[in-house]
């Protein structure tokens, strides 16, 4: 059985985008997952432009659908945040007329951060839960959703990780905080600058942790001082 993944990455660029779906690509990559390039466009505001680039969208996905071979399984992250005409449309040939088993890797649940931000994602997410054969995602909040939307909990499989590839040579370097005893209220406020990339990695890491985004924040802290 032929087993293959669907990597999105900028035309520009090899990297298909933040360190959770890389280290999905390396694991899969590892586990004989064959790699479908799909490219993505970067933001126009040109109407013809964003024509054009659906219909280069859906001419890769038609490409995605004749490459993979029947009783195939294929792997899938998500959420998707850009519309992709054809997308859905293959997913489902893929399913109903080539009998391709679906694994969806979910990164980030939008309803669960209350960051819908318009019924796009919405909808992807439902059709998600009707197409998929197996659904992977990262933490007991997660599971617990989605066996409230109906979805089978035997076709579920809970990492209970956040995080996928450590750098343990690093880690090794880190120490362990405890927020135990530490007094919030007695750190100054303070303003810092990242890169959205990584503020969204942090607010996902956020969305899914036990602490807030002050504790976690202050922990870094901690870390940092103590190197």
């Amino acid at each position: 059985m032929k087993k293959y993944q669907v990597v999105l990455t900028l035309q520009s660029s090899a990297n298909a985008g933040s360190k959770a779906p890389n280290d999905v690509r390396k694991i899969a990559d590892k586990l004989g997952f064959e790699e479908i390039i799909v490219n993505l466009k970067g933001y126009t505001s040109s109407y013809i432009d964003k024509v054009n680039n659906q219909i280069t969208y859906m001419n890769e996905w038609r490409k995605v659908y004749k490459k993979i071979q029947p009783h195939s399984i294929l792997l899938v992250q998500v959420p998707f945040y850009a519309r992709q005409f054809g997308r859905l449309h293959y997913f489902k040939k893929l399913k109903y007329h080539k009998a391709v088993k679906l694994i969806f890797v979910v990164h980030d649940v939008e309803e669960l951060r209350g960051a819908y931000e318009n019924n796009l994602q919405r909808k992807q997410f439902d059709a998600m839960l009707n197409l998929a054969d197996v659904i992977i995602e990262h933490n007991k909040k997660m599971a617990d959703f989605f066996i409230k939307k109906g979805y089978p909990k035997d076709r579920l499989v809970n990492l209970d990780i956040f995080d996928y590839l450590c750098d343990y040579e690093k880690l090794s370097n880190k120490k362990d905080i405890s927020l135990e005893n530490e007094n919030i209220t007695d750190f100054k406020s303070v303003n810092i600058r990242v890169e959205k990339e990584t503020w969204e990695d942090f607010e996902r890491l956020c969305s899914n942790s036990s602490f807030n985004k002050k504790e976690i924040i202050i922990t870094i802290k901690c870390i940092t001082n103590n190197n």
